[in-house]
């Protein structure tokens, strides 16, 4: 079966934004992923865990959708939700720099390739997150809202990182990243 031609337009702007994402991660030494900018309630690290526990939710989404039509809901409440992603990122988080960026790389291959499995009826499918929305109502949005915020995560923690990048370490962080090469 050959992929919708949605596919291509959502796996190409999801690559681009993964290709921004890994290019400022090369310049990041492995000491720094412990920086984080004021305001911030992630460091480097944990940014890059999330996008790789996001990939890994994608593609199952994807799974779900290519096995079913109609409605998909993403978890059985909101609680379940935060608690599975928060575990999700924990998870992810106890990689080293390099094993996080390997694994980055296998999920986004997982998940664009549960996406090209997608029939064409599943772009007009739609994903309810019961209470997640403003009032504590089922959020409900379509496949291709979904797609495009994928498409587009990378970006917005590329920013964070960059913002993280631009903080002057204080001497705390100094001495803990010289630990923590120390470790190694």
């Amino acid at each position: 079966m050959n992929p919708p031609p949605e596919f291509a337009v959502f796996a190409g702007r999801a690559a681009r934004a993964r290709d921004e994402l890994t290019g400022l991660l090369d310049v990041v030494p492995d000491g720094e992923w412990i920086r984080q900018a004021s305001g911030d309630a992630w460091d480097i690290h944990t940014h890059v865990a999330h996008v790789a526990a996001a990939d890994a939710a994608a593609a199952g989404l994807f799974r779900a959708l290519a096995a079913s039509s109609g409605v998909i809901l993403m978890a059985e409440s909101l609680t379940h939700f935060v608690e599975a992603r928060a575990a999700a990122i924990a998870e992810a988080r106890t990689g080293t720099p390099a094993a996080l960026r390997t694994l980055l790389a296998h999920r986004r291959e997982a998940a664009v390739h549960a996406l090209s499995a997608l029939p064409h009826a599943a772009f007009d499918a739609s994903l309810v997150l019961p209470g997640g929305g403003a009032w504590g109502q089922d959020l409900t949005l379509s496949v291709r809202s979904y797609l495009a915020t994928w498409a587009a995560h990378d970006l917005e923690h590329a920013a964070a990182i960059r913002a993280a990048l631009l903080v002057a370490p204080s001497p705390s962080a100094m001495a803990l990243a010289a630990r923590l090469r120390r470790a190694r």
